[in-house]
């Protein structure tokens, strides 16, 4: 992948994640079916990638909240949106999720776990 396609992808899947529903069943199998699955070179690096900016993104969450200063988020282009969804989580909450997210990279790295099915919990999981 190219480096703009990357970052495209990047914004891509922060901005599906940041409005997955708990309800919202078609979304999460969606974006769970979208993520890499197979174990070819292209796809693990895909896949490292796709835990790496949830993290990110998670961890912007949690600096947001925190009053930082807006110069250390990494998603600087998705602040607007970032700041509304850091209203309605706590810390807590954002730490379950980047936990959440820690998790499912194990599961599937070192337990081989179904991608498919750790993607789908893991979206649940975030969109509650």
């Amino acid at each position: 992948m190219l480096d703009s396609d990357i970052i495209e992808w990047r914004k891509e899947l922060i901005l599906y994640v940041m409005h997955l529903k708990p309800y919202s069943a078609l979304r999460v199998l969606g974006l769970a079916e979208s993520m890499p699955l197979s174990s070819n070179p292209e796809d693990m690096e895909k896949l490292n990638l796709t835990f790496e900016f949830i993290s990110l993104w998670l961890r912007d969450l949690m600096l947001i909240k925190m009053d930082s200063d807006k110069k250390v988020l990494t998603n600087i282009d998705l602040i607007e949106q970032s700041m509304e969804i850091a209203e309605k989580w706590d810390i807590d909450n954002i730490i379950d999720k980047i936990n959440d997210v820690q998790n499912t990279w194990r599961d599937i790295y070192h337990l081989n776990a179904n991608k498919q099915l750790s993607f789908e919990n893991l979206f649940i999981r975030i969109s509650s």
